[in-house]
């Protein structure tokens, strides 16, 4: 095992020469496809090159024929996750970034988002 500087590991990437990666990914909207999708057979960031039919039709059912089902759409999302994980063990999750606060029972207009930076403009402490 290495730590490798950022620039080495794109390189190492690319190369396909390793056998275990510890990296992280952070979503960047609010939807499962924002993490699963980067398995998806053929994906930039499928670094591994995972592939599993049964995955990849999971994802097309989610994402096209259950589009507009949301219900249907998580359970197929499920499925998918439980496909990539348990049954064939391609990522291990490890950890989920968290974070705690304070908050001034005055302040006003303050809105948290889980996937975008917090807004200030409007904020205010109520006298």
């Amino acid at each position: 095992m290495k730590t490798l500087p950022y620039k080495s590991r794109l390189e190492l990437n690319a190369s396909g020469d390793f056998q275990a990666q510890l990296t992280r990914w952070g979503p960047d909207y609010q939807d499962p496809s924002t993490f699963i999708d980067l398995f998806k057979t053929g994906s930039s960031y499928n670094m591994m090159d995972y592939s599993n039919p049964t995955f990849d039709d999971l994802l097309v059912k989610a994402s096209v024929d259950e589009a507009t089902k949301p219900a249907d759409r998580w359970n197929t999302y499920i499925e998918a996750e439980k496909q990539l994980i348990k049954e064939d063990a391609a990522s291990a999750p490890l950890y989920q970034n968290a974070v705690a606060s304070l908050e001034n029972a005055k302040l006003k207009n303050y809105e948290r988002f889980p996937y975008a930076s917090t807004m200030l403009k409007y904020v205010y402490l109520e006298k």
